[in-house]
């Protein structure tokens, strides 16, 4: 009699069947499970280059003693123009001839340079370059610092009338030059993390396929629930006569020939 998957057709799953999965593979669940953690630390120990940066902070501020809200507005504004002009491909452009940079873009180059504005303290930039090298980080850093200074003071001149009809005058300011370069977070955990996750979908993904597939009757249940029939009495396992079976099979003696 062909069985009928109940499992399917019902869409229940038994759970005590499935926790039996589980401890029947739980060896090769945990031996899965740490392969996907040294699968993480592998693959981090192989791709990942250690990265350094060295950060800096501009200040957008008015030369005039009193500031108004209207002017602190005008600031914050100013800094996200500033921000742009920072990684602009004239400023980057600039630098990397200035300081002999072979092989780099500007587009590279932007890619390591990140700036920073917060809303509690608008008038404030921070600038942080992010490279391979040590020293080379803190050197694009501070060059950006004085190139873009000098190329926003040049962009501005002449502009401070349709920023204020006050009479202020706004600048940009170097308050922090940039630092001791610091080493930034491996990603290492993460991605042991990540292949810790892994695993366990895989784990998942592989027990409900052996749960779906198994068809094997395993007791008066399966009988009437696949079969469709009664069970008239049940032979209970015995390890004492199966040890004993197997035990006289071993000493039989050979017939001679």
């Amino acid at each position: 009699m062909e069985r009928t998957n109940q499992k399917s057709t019902e869409g229940k799953i038994d759970g005590y069947l499935l926790w039996e999965k589980v401890v029947r593979y739980r060896i090769w669940l945990v031996i899965l499970l740490i392969a996907g953690i040294i699968g993480g630390f592998i693959y981090t120990k192989v791709t990942y280059v250690p990265q350094y940066a060295s950060s800096a902070t501009l200040f957008v501020h008015d030369t005039a003693k009193e500031i108004s809200t209207t002017e602190l507005s005008v600031s914050y504004r100013l800094s996200k123009d500033y921000a742009r002009i920072i990684k602009s491909r004239t400023v980057l452009k600039t630098v990397i001839d200035e300081l002999d940079l072979e092989g780099w873009s500007t587009n590279s180059l932007r890619r390591c340079i990140k700036t920073t504005i917060d809303e509690d303290t608008p008038r404030i930039i921070d600038l942080r370059v992010q490279t391979e090298d040590r020293e080379l980080s803190r050197k694009i850093a501070r060059q950006i610092c004085v190139v873009a200074q000098k190329s926003i003071a040049d962009i501005m001149t002449g502009e401070q009338e349709d920023i204020s009809s006050n009479g202020h005058d706004f600048q940009i300011d170097i308050i922090d030059e940039a630092g001791k370069p610091y080493r930034l977070k491996s990603p290492l955990k993460d991605n042991m993390l990540v292949g810790f996750l892994i695993s366990v979908g895989l784990g998942v993904l592989l027990l409900g396929i052996t749960y779906q597939v198994d068809d094997i009757i395993k007791g008066e249940a399966d009988v009437r629930n696949y079969l469709g029939l009664s069970v008239l009495a049940e032979i209970p396992y015995s390890e004492a006569k199966h040890s004993a079976g197997r035990d006289s099979r071993k000493n039989a003696v050979k017939p001679r020939r």
